[in-house]
């Protein structure tokens, strides 16, 4: 009989919120609806806050409004534009394209005006 692993231990959308710290207002974070946003600890965590995290959730099924998936389609589209070879040369081009996000801030800016997202531009 083949030992069963332990189910992997995924961080907590809480711990990797560091805007909380640093930002001096009122922080409005907007979700979709994985599992793992809508934990305990994430509730508590929001809960904790004393209102200066307003948590939102996205409609169910609803990817055209949210602007990680116009950074995704953007990484699929750069991503057909070159040949990789290897799956480590395919890993390296994604991470490249990502990486260029941080160098780039107005094409995430333009993200979030594409009309189905202007909600969340204000």
């Amino acid at each position: 009989m083949r030992r069963r692993r332990p189910p992997q231990r995924i961080p907590s959308a809480c711990s990797r919120l560091h805007l909380v710290q640093v930002v001096p207002r009122k922080i409005v974070l907007i979700l979709d609806g994985h599992p793992m946003h809508k934990a305990r600890r994430v509730q508590q965590f929001a809960t904790r806050q004393a209102g200066r995290l307003e948590v939102h959730f996205l409609p169910p099924y609803s990817p055209d409004l949210n602007p990680d998936e116009l950074a995704w389609a953007h990484v699929k589209t750069e991503l057909g534009r070159g040949i990789a070879r290897t799956k480590t040369e395919l890993k390296t081009r994604a991470h490249g394209i990502l990486c260029s996000f941080q160098r780039r801030p107005h094409l995430v800016r333009r993200f979030f005006h594409a009309p189905s997202c202007l909600y969340a531009a204000a």
